[in-house]
């Protein structure tokens, strides 16, 4: 489970036109623990790290870190997965039911259990994918994105934490289910798409 504090690090640098290569030039501090902070990878901030950037971005913690009561659990899984192989080019299509469940909690307690499914396709040539894409259900997900919890959900929440959790959960069904995603070394979050029918 995630604890939704979060920080702003990349938001911050993209209002501020500021590269991350430059911060780790003008500061000192790695580039890859910046990269890592701003992706919110990271499972916590030392002091120092924390006052290093906050006296060269000139903000204070509480602009650093955005918070909200809400915890989500995400599970996904893929199943009925098909494949047909196109006898004129030899290009394998595989298809599947992508499932995913996002349980919300408010100060720890549970509130609601949200279902999402939709369809899974992935084109294979010689063992390599070329492209893959997932397109959930828009009815249902429409109607889930009524939920009050998400509703009050503040952007920078789902656009840097949220949507990419999503994300990664479905990359990781899809590295555990279909052979060729893995030793390819394909990845759906960076080189697929993810259509939710919806701005979470």
């Amino acid at each position: 489970m995630k604890k939704l504090i979060i920080n702003k690090l990349a938001l911050i640098l993209a209002q501020k036109r500021i590269k991350i290569t430059q911060v780790a030039k003008d500061t000192g501090l790695s580039r890859t623990t910046l990269t890592t902070l701003s992706q919110n990878k990271s499972k916590r901030i030392d002091n120092e790290t924390l006052n290093s950037l906050c006296n060269y971005l000139r903000i204070s913690p509480d602009t650093f870190f955005e918070y909200t009561p809400l915890d989500f659990e995400i599970e996904s899984s893929i199943d009925n997965i098909t494949s047909k192989i196109d006898p004129v080019d030899g290009i394998e299509e595989k298809n599947g039911i992508v499932n995913l469940d996002l349980l919300i909690k408010n100060f720890g307690k549970k509130v609601d259990t949200l279902h999402y499914k939709g369809n899974i396709t992935f084109y294979i040539e010689k063992q390599e994918v070329l492209s893959g894409k997932v397109l959930f259900e828009n009815e249902t997900t429409i109607q889930n994105n009524k939920n009050k919890y998400l509703q009050d959900l503040n952007e920078i929440m789902k656009d840097s934490f949220l949507v990419p959790e999503i994300k990664e959960k479905i990359d990781y069904v899809v590295l555990q289910s279909i052979p060729e995603a893995k030793t390819s070394e394909y990845s759906l979050i960076n080189e697929g798409e993810i259509d939710f029918s919806f701005n979470l």
